[in-house]
């Protein structure tokens, strides 16, 4: 669950309709910067998304924006 005023809150219904245009502004972002590819991870292989950062580092992304580092069941095996 996200926390209450975050990016991805939808505890106020009146924020449905912004949310949902900005999960599809982040989606067509993703899009045209990112390279979409599946998580090798073995207990998870979600679709994901690769972004490159201005600094070098590479982000990996759910189709949603949020990092996938936050939910993928194998995010430590992935960890330096």
């Amino acid at each position: 669950m996200a926390k209450q005023g975050s990016l991805f809150d939808t505890s106020d219904p009146s924020d449905t309709e912004q949310l949902a245009k900005l999960r599809a502004n982040m989606r067509a972002l993703l899009n045209k910067v990112g390279d979409r590819q599946v998580c090798k991870g073995p207990a998870c292989g979600a679709v994901v998304w690769f972004a490159r950062h201005k600094d070098g580092r590479i982000g990996i992304y759910n189709p949603d924006g949020s990092s996938h580092f936050s939910d993928c069941p194998d995010a430590d095996k992935f960890r330096g």
